[in-house]
């Protein structure tokens, strides 16, 4: 299974090297055609995944593992595989191809 890392991660970060129980919501969102081409459910699952990936102790926005995350997203496991999936097509999230712990 391929590892994802939330896209520009910093950007949704105030506190570079701690972890707030919070990320921050762009108001440019508003604005995003990208953004807007969501359906709600893929809104609700997006915005779930930034808020799950901030509980995980990384400082490059890796994304939990397939079964971690599907429980967080409370969907199943294919289900989240597909947003996944659809978020990589679209350019919400990246493949991680190196140990995001390391990307200080």
């Amino acid at each position: 299974m391929k590892k994802y890392k939330v896209k520009n991660w910093k950007d949704h970060q105030h506190y570079k090297h701690r972890f707030p129980p919070w990320i921050k919501l762009e108001v440019g969102l508003l604005d995003s055609p990208k953004f807007d081409e969501l359906s709600g459910d893929e809104v609700k699952v997006l915005i779930k995944i930034w808020l799950a990936t901030t509980k995980n102790k990384t400082v490059g926005g890796l994304v939990h593992d397939l079964e971690k995350l599907s429980f967080m997203l409370r969907i199943s496991k294919a289900d989240t595989k597909m947003y996944l999936e659809k978020f990589e097509s679209k350019g919400w999230l990246v493949e991680c191809k190196q140990d995001a712990s390391k990307m200080l």
